[in-house]
């Protein structure tokens, strides 16, 4: 799946031709607003990955976020035209679904497709090299709800496969216990900040899930 990312590579090059043609500054390619930071762009597919388009320097461009949002708007009308137009040639009725105002009206969010939702979400991972099940709860991400990753992939865990991602570790009543354990006994005055991804130890929240019989942090300890 490391075709469909453009990669660090492609983006330096994207960025730096972005510059050398705006006279040092570096603007989205559809609307022309200044961009100052990464957050603030996406590295977007000309001719879409999905339809055969490369992640390569010349198949991509740098837009705003907005800019980014209203092509994937544009890509969904598209789509839905092209599910009307088939059902049509299949003989199937079409005039009392998908009707234009529907079409035209219709954002991202109440209509999501799998490929929009993997355009969002490589997108999102382009930017920031990762994804978490949280991620998608953050309205600022511009992300789907995480609804649309159970829908589409099971859980974040096939979603992360899927892209190319590592996974996580899994924990189980099992496995915190034994973790805590080893910690503990070369840390035995451990603190509740000190359960971290860096220090391959489970979050309050996770622990607290699997030892219902738990409900601070103190109480941990008694493992």
């Amino acid at each position: 799946m490391a075709d469909r990312f453009f990669s660090n590579s492609v983006q330096y090059q994207a960025v730096l031709k972005n510059l050398k043609q705006n006279n040092g500054q570096l603007k989205c390619a559809h609307c022309g607003k200044v961009l100052v930071s990464k957050s603030e762009c996406h590295f977007d597919h000309i001719l879409a990955y999905a339809k055969g388009g490369k992640s390569t320097l010349d198949n991509c461009q740098i837009l705003c976020n907005n800019c980014n949002l209203a092509k994937t708007n544009k890509d969904l009308r598209e789509f839905v035209l092209e599910e009307k137009a088939k059902k049509f040639i299949a003989g199937e009725s079409i005039s009392d679904e998908l009707k234009e105002q529907t079409i035209l009206e219709t954002s991202s969010s109440k209509l999501m497709t799998r490929e929009i939702f993997d355009n969002l979400v490589s997108n999102f991972i382009n930017e920031k090299g990762d994804i978490k099940k949280i991620d998608f709860i953050r309205e600022r991400n511009g992300l789907p709800s995480i609804t649309y990753v159970n829908k589409f992939y099971g859980s974040i865990t096939n979603l992360k496969l899927h892209f190319g991602l590592k996974i996580d570790r899994s924990w189980n009543r099992e496995s915190i216990w034994k973790r805590l354990i080893e910690y503990g006994s070369v840390n035995p005055d451990f603190k509740q900040r000190d359960l971290i991804k860096t220090n391959d130890l489970p979050s309050l929240h996770c622990i607290l899930a699997y030892f219902p019989e738990y409900k601070k942090f103190n109480d941990i300890k008694k493992l």
